[in-house]
């Protein structure tokens, strides 16, 4: 007996064809394989593309060197800032200890300038960053707090030393 889609011969018990694999008899709930899976194609032959002469390629128009102008290259290098955009962060978090040092300087009685001296230091590395704004803000009200803890100290003790 051979098989209705490949043609190879099956064995005694029927079933499946060994060949395709497909299900023999009216019982076939399944459409037959493609008859094309088994098939391997060559590849198609790589052609190398014709050399071309240069009296076959077409006249372009040719500007002469001395019509650029001349590029001055180490006024380009030494008029480029750096700019650090990594340490833009730096004065971000410059601000925000500026911000914050102040309540903190007046309820910790002056604790809080380690914090303080830490934004002064962000400050100055966020001044080579795309937020140098942002960084002179912090600089500024870091200062401030350190300014206001020591008249908070100031007068802590004038008040110490009165009573």
């Amino acid at each position: 007996m051979k098989c209705e889609f490949c043609g190879s011969a099956l064995p005694a018990e029927g079933g499946k064809c060994p060949g395709c694999g497909a299900s023999q008899g009216a019982d076939v709930s399944l459409p037959p394989p493609s008859p094309y899976y088994k098939e391997v194609m060559p590849p198609e032959p790589i052609v190398p593309p014709e050399p071309v002469s240069p009296g076959d390629l077409p006249d372009m128009p040719v500007q002469p060197l001395e019509a650029l102008p001349p590029a001055d290259i180490l006024s380009v290098v030494t008029s480029a800032k750096p700019v650090m955009p990594d340490r833009g962060i730096c004065a971000l978090i410059a601000f925000i200890t500026g911000l914050a040092g102040i309540p903190l300087a007046l309820f910790t009685l002056g604790c809080s300038s380690p914090i303080n001296l830490v934004g002064i230091g962000l400050a100055l590395m966020g001044l080579k960053s795309n937020r140098k704004g942002l960084a002179i803000a912090g600089f500024i009200l870091n200062i401030a707090t350190i300014v206001v803890i020591i008249i908070v100290i100031v007068l802590a003790g004038y008040y110490l030393a009165t009573n």
